[in-house]
């Protein structure tokens, strides 16, 4: 059976999970992408027989944005036409809207993945959140799953509408890479942030709390947002224990990050909805490693790191509280032992691995049904 993933961005680790495993349950597997952040990793392009890459740039200006849209929907439409793909998945509430309208004159399976919640500075403008929350509803009534990468995002019963085509998949770490982790002993302290480094604040909250501190380093790899990453790295730059490592291959590097640190930051801003709802994969690849987590304090990740006791909860724009979890964990040895114990328990729920099957025992169940039905 043919799927099409339809994206407006390059696959990130999670959505190279998802063509994984449609690839391992033989369904033959065609992308659809707009290459706007990172370069396709090696694994798609060895692995898949026709990768389409179209332009569509990444604009914070709605009208700018919707302009482009139109441009990607119809070249997406054209593609849709020639492969007739039976099952189309799509991320996003602009590859919702691409998928939606490509998917209507075709009739295929259409899978809509919820990783974050509406977000950009367009999106602070009440009109345009009015526009794209009505739009989203629209074009949600042709989706036939609806899968939500955290539990939360349904708090305020946004899809209650569409309970029965709801799916909970959580953005959590593959056992077949955090099987080859290894507990390193480190001369400091370590405290690490690897992924994209987006949220200034947070990140000068880290570097200001720990600069320069004996016997403490902070570690920070992923690729950064402009303006605000040259601002924070000038920052790092002024103290003698902050390292930038710059872009990262997430199959490659990951597991060897995460041995080089004690300690793992997952900190944002909490004026940002996706920040409060969203369970990280930040937080299951922590629990994977058996490391102690610091994360935003009056999220839903916090509420789950304070009520497993994994690691501290934190004020994004604080320094002092930044400080006083990571010097209570260098001087508290007996602590981190125990929040290594605490994460070993939760490891029966933390890889994708134990869900996969399932997910995919529901997914061909509903196509089944779905097409019969079409």
């Amino acid at each position: 059976m043919k799927i099409v993933f339809v994206l407006t961005y390059s696959p990130d680790p999670r959505l190279v999970k998802r063509i994984r495993t449609f690839l391992k349950y033989g369904f033959e597997v065609e992308l659809i992408f707009a290459e706007r952040t990172h370069s396709l990793s090696r694994f798609l392009a060895n692995s898949l027989p026709r990768i389409y890459t179209l332009k569509y740039r990444d604009s914070n200006n709605l009208p700018t944005r919707l302009y482009d849209l139109i441009g990607f929907i119809t070249k997406v439409n054209n593609i849709i036409k020639t492969v007739n793909p039976k099952l189309i998945y799509t991320c996003g509430f602009d590859g919702l809207m691409t998928a939606s309208l490509c998917q209507w004159h075709k009739g295929a399976f259409l899978i809509y993945e919820v990783s974050d919640m509406p977000g950009g500075r367009w999106y602070e403008r009440k009109l345009y959140r009015q526009l794209i929350n009505t739009l989203e509803k629209v074009f949600i009534r042709h989706v036939d799953k609806i899968v939500l990468t955290s539990p939360h995002f349904n708090q305020e019963g946004k899809y209650d509408k569409y309970k029965s085509k709801i799916m909970i998949l959580e953005n959590l770490p593959e056992k077949r890479l955090f099987a080859k982790y290894m507990k390193m002993n480190h001369e400091d302290f370590t405290v690490g942030y690897f992924g994209l480094v987006r949220d200034k604040r947070a990140m000068e909250t880290l570097i200001r709390a720990l600069g320069n501190l004996d016997g403490i380093k902070v570690l920070i790899a992923g690729k950064g947002l402009e303006p605000a990453y040259k601002d924070i790295v000038e920052l790092g730059t002024n103290h003698n224990n902050v390292e930038f490592r710059g872009p990262f291959n997430y199959e490659n590097d990951i597991v060897n990050l995460y041995s080089s640190v004690d300690s793992v930051y997952s900190v944002y801003g909490c004026d940002n909805e996706n920040t409060n709802l969203a369970l990280g994969n930040k937080l299951y690849e922590a629990i994977a490693c058996k490391l102690p987590i610091l994360v935003t304090k009056g999220s839903k990740m916090g509420d789950f790191v304070e009520s497993n006791g994994i690691g501290f909860t934190v004020r994004p724009d604080n320094p002092d509280d930044v400080k006083r979890a990571v010097l209570r964990m260098v001087k508290d040895k007996n602590l981190v032992n125990e929040i290594a114990d605490r994460c070993e328990s939760l490891w029966v729920r933390c890889f994708y691995e134990t869900v996969e099957e399932k997910f995919m025992t529901k997914i061909n169940g509903a196509l089944v049904r779905g097409i019969k039905s079409k």
